[in-house]
């Protein structure tokens, strides 16, 4: 879980490279352990914390979806004026 930490930080951070390379870290961790080691609350607290980085990377585009288009119409707007 310490992964999914380091991840969440580095996406609060705004630092997209480095949760990129611990997002495929993490994807080879998992994909290398057996199905059979896994026990049922293993799983839930996983899927839990992977639901909440979902959760906040979902609002991170969001908000950079928000500033675009308020870019977009501030853009729309100068170019109005300059006409």
């Amino acid at each position: 879980m310490q992964r999914l930490e380091l991840i969440e930080a580095a996406c609060r951070e705004e630092r997209w490279e480095d949760a990129e390379t611990l997002m495929a870290e993490h994807d080879r961790s998992l994909r290398a352990v057996p199905a059979d080691a896994w026990t049922a609350e293993t799983l839930r607290e996983l899927i839990g914390r992977q639901e909440q980085l979902a959760s906040l990377m979902r609002g991170s585009r969001d908000e950079a979806a928000a500033e675009l288009s308020q870019l977009g119409a501030s853009k729309r707007g100068v170019q109005a004026y300059r006409k």
